[in-house]
């Protein structure tokens, strides 16, 4: 019996969105490969927690699942700070913004807006936090 290969977007809202289309068997096995590798299981079973806390609430109630590339503009598009501040803005009316705030801080989500949280942002609590450590 041949192992099937899940393949997810990179762009983790639309990757949330397409791994609740997956039967559970997809997700949770160790053969997701592509462009969604984590680089720990803590890291992958945390992401498919919050996959599966998307999924209890249903897509329809969080904004990044239904406009993702507003959560990840490209690095030097023009007027990239405007859709972090739009993203940041829709973030507030999420139900998740707290657990998705904390993995992207705990994992180290390098891109994107996180639970309301800029890459920036998430730097400066992970310096404040080790601070205070």
């Amino acid at each position: 019996m041949t192992a099937s290969v899940t393949t997810i977007s990179s762009n983790p809202c639309a990757g949330l969105a397409q791994i609740l289309t997956l039967s559970s068997t997809q997700v949770t096995g160790d053969n997701m490969t592509g462009p969604l590798l984590f680089n720990s299981t803590a890291k992958r079973h945390a992401w498919l927690k919050l996959a599966n806390m998307v999924d209890e609430v249903g897509p329809d109630h969080i904004p990044c699942t239904q406009a993702p590339d507003l959560y990840f503009p490209e690095g030097d598009e023009i007027g990239g700070a405007h859709y972090v501040r739009l993203a940041k803005n829709a973030c507030k009316k999420c139900p998740l913004i707290l657990p998705c705030a904390e993995y992207a801080v705990k994992y180290r989500e390098e891109y994107g807006v996180w639970g309301g949280l800029s890459p920036t942002d998430r730097k400066n609590i992970r310096r404040k936090r080790a601070e205070n450590a």
